[in-house]
């Protein structure tokens, strides 16, 4: 799968005001977000460079999204 063949996840449904979390997963770099109130939790992935892999609303599809990269 190359670049040109990901879809990006689409926009949040609530606004991601909040950073919670940022951390290494598996190679990559992990951000946990949330809108102001915490009820809506997001995690975004990143290659080391910075590209965004993706988003995710259900963290358990992580490993997915990096499989899918990979």
């Amino acid at each position: 799968m190359t670049t040109a063949d990901h879809i990006p996840a689409p926009q949040p449904e609530f606004e991601q005001t909040r950073v919670i979390d940022v951390f290494p997963f598996h190679g990559f770099t992990c951000a946990q977000t949330s809108n102001d109130d915490g009820t809506v939790r997001w995690w975004h992935l990143f290659t080391a460079t910075g590209a965004s892999l993706g988003s995710t609303s259900r963290p358990e599809l992580l490993a997915s999204l990096i499989q899918q990269t990979r």
